[in-house]
């Protein structure tokens, strides 16, 4: 008998509190001016555009929204991981990097002038000036930050670089 009362007494709570649900989004719905029947969604008026949207044209919103979140995580998190900066201190030292997961070796071979520096990426040998970018094998960017050249004092010729990967 107690059983049948709990029992009893848990399907008259669900059904108030579905009672109660379903009177306050009424309510809310009417409260704001919005409507919804069938397929068409209708808002409270606004100042431009309609106000009247198909429930087909929400769905694409959402999408597409989802779409413009995930390109732009991908973005940044190129961006993040994307990019490394290398300062080399003398002519003739390398290094390996690895953006994208892909390995790049990267050559400092030497500073012709206070401005231009010969870089070497994966065999690729170009003569930059300082302030530029070049590409180099398909979606690797290098770009000159600062060269260093001195006839002096031991002739030091330094350059410093930031190699990203195409975002």
């Amino acid at each position: 008998m107690v059983k049948e009362k709990m029992g009893l007494s848990i399907w008259w709570i669900i059904l108030i509190v579905v009672v109660v649900a379903v009177v306050a989004s009424l309510v809310t719905v009417k409260m704001t001016g919005g409507a919804i029947t069938g397929d068409v969604i209708k808002v409270a008026k606004t100042s431009f555009g309609t106000d009247v949207y198909t429930k087909a044209e929400i769905d694409k919103w959402a999408i597409d929204l989802k779409n413009a979140i995930d390109n732009e995580d991908k973005r940044i998190n190129c961006l993040q991981h994307g990019q490394q900066y290398l300062t080399f201190s003398k002519a003739g030292l390398a290094s390996t990097i690895i953006l994208g997961g892909a390995s790049h070796n990267i050559s400092f071979i030497s500073a012709t002038n206070p401005t231009t520096a010969i870089i070497v990426v994966d065999g690729i040998q170009k003569t930059m000036t300082e302030g530029s970018s070049a590409v180099f094998t398909g979606d690797l960017y290098v770009y000159v930050n600062d060269v260093t050249y001195q006839t002096y004092a031991g002739g030091v010729k330094s350059v410093s670089l930031a190699v990203s990967k195409s975002c």
